[in-house]
């Protein structure tokens, strides 16, 4: 044994020197052991002083345990060609646009996990489809769009990527870029129905501008649609006398019509289990 080297704890250290290669660790002499199990002609290494057997069955039991824990771990490298993790845990997040100019958007965003490659920013153009617009290097978190048209609504997605794998996408509302009717960049005047720019003019529910069609229970009514504002009341139970069909809400009108003999025409209510008319009879006989 070398007595010049110091232990520190380390089974490198305290290990074993043969025919000068070297600092051997009781690992490292079992591992030299076992190759001479497996192939008796290495050199240094007398097979039966080495206990084959029990070595070879040893080594046989770690190799399948090593394996089996490598099966059965989680694969969420998003290094790992076999990554089965969500791709959500990796993923930018926060993506925010920015409008800096009538033709500049800027874009940024954050990135917690590092194990990535780099970023690959998307934009799609009003309904349209995404397209790639950028690759950027992994410690990049911002992006200016530039060259842009008015009157476009620009959306914009991002996320990381490996040689291996991508992760989920971060994407931002749409940004309209344009100038309000008083030429003002982003501004908040409009035109109402009359063509006014700022004007108080608004369409009613019936699409008439500066109409007076209202909404209430019973739909869009009054104004230029030819309903009155409480057509859909009435009776709506097909068991009394004036029932109305068209009626969607039940106003408690429902009677039935009593007759008597001289044909005078009675409306009734109901008490309980019975039913009395609303006025005297006008029977003469």
């Amino acid at each position: 044994m070398n007595n010049n080297l110091k232990s520190n704890n380390s089974p490198l250290v305290e290990g074993w020197t043969r025919s000068g290669r070297g600092v051997y660790s009781p690992l490292v002499e079992w591992l030299h052991e076992v190759k001479g199990c497996i192939f008796p002609s290495f050199r240094g290494v007398d097979a039966k002083r080495t206990g084959c057997l029990r070595n070879k069955l040893l080594f046989l039991a770690l190799t399948f345990l090593l394996l089996s824990t490598c099966k059965d771990r989680p694969r969420t490298n998003p290094f790992d060609p076999g990554f089965d993790g969500n791709p959500e845990d990796w993923a930018p997040s926060n993506l925010v646009a920015e409008v800096l100019t009538d033709s500049e958007i800027k874009l940024t965003w954050t990135q917690e996990d590092n194990r990535i490659l780099g970023f690959k920013l998307d934009r799609k153009l009003n309904n349209g489809n995404f397209t790639e617009i950028a690759e950027l290097e992994e410690e990049v978190t911002e992006f200016t769009d530039t060259g842009l048209s008015l009157d476009v609504n620009y959306t914009y997605r991002v996320y990381a990527y490996t040689e291996s794998n991508e992760s989920a996408y971060a994407e931002s509302e749409p940004v309209l870029l344009y100038y309000d009717c008083n030429n003002v960049f982003m501004g908040g005047a409009e035109i109402d129905c009359n063509g006014v720019c700022e004007g108080t003019a608004v369409e009613d529910c019936n699409g008439v501008c500066d109409g007076t069609a209202v909404d209430n229970e019973c739909g869009c009514v009054g104004g230029d649609t030819g309903l009155a504002q409480d057509f859909c009341y009435g009776c709506t139970d097909s068991n009394y006398d004036n029932y109305d069909p068209q009626a969607t809400i039940d106003d408690g009108s429902c009677i039935f019509i009593c007759t008597d003999i001289d044909g005078n025409e009675y409306e009734t209510i109901q008490i309980g289990n019975q039913i009395w008319t609303t006025t005297n009879l006008k029977v003469t006989h």
